[in-house]
């Protein structure tokens, strides 16, 4: 008897990114990317992502300038989406497997995961707005408001065992998640 098992994937990803800043006071960032991953099936293969970036230097404003109890002080604004292919690497293939024991004294190939050709990147898109600082030298604070939503979720999804199959990988659903992060560090 002869066993074998073999598994790979490609991803494949090109980018660019593009920066600006005037008189160190404001700044802006873009950034595009087009991902292929050979998880998924033909027509659904490539998909593309960005984010776009900006910051607003406070320090630098005249106002600012001269405040030694300010050492740094900014605001940021992001925006911007992102894929994920976590999924098994044949996860949209029907694939046949062949039956270690026997019918009727005979070896047989069976079914053995359903195809879903469908399938495709989860994606995310998030909004981050943050202030931070640092003061009198020794005080650091960061306030960041955060609102990222997923959809296309990859899951798998329960099957009626009538079908032949428990499972069957698929996107579904959406999920958001809102919150504030607050950190603050001090040098002592």
């Amino acid at each position: 008897q002869a066993y074998g098992s073999g598994s790979g994937y490609s991803l494949v990803s090109y980018f660019g990114k593009i920066n600006y800043s005037y008189a160190d006071k404001y700044m802006a960032s873009f950034t595009i990317r087009h991902d292929g991953s050979s998880r998924f099936g033909k027509n659904n293969r490539w998909a593309p992502f960005w984010a776009v970036g900006l910051m607003w230097n406070l320090k630098n404003e005249n106002v600012l300038k001269d405040v030694k109890a300010v050492n740094d002080l900014s605001i940021k604004l992001s925006y911007g989406t992102q894929g994920n292919a976590n999924i098994g690497n044949y996860e949209h293939l029907g694939l046949i497997a062949a039956s270690s024991s026997k019918y009727n004294g005979e070896s047989y190939l069976y079914l053995g995961s359903p195809a879903n050709e469908s399938l495709t990147w989860e994606k995310q898109k998030l909004l981050t707005a943050t202030v931070e600082g640092r003061f009198w030298d020794m005080l650091n604070a960061e306030i960041s408001f955060y609102n990222r939503v997923t959809s296309d979720m990859l899951m798998s999804v329960p099957q009626p065992y009538t079908s032949g199959f428990s499972s069957v990988s698929a996107n579904v659903g959406s999920l958001q998640n809102t919150g504030v992060d607050i950190t603050i560090g001090v040098d002592i």
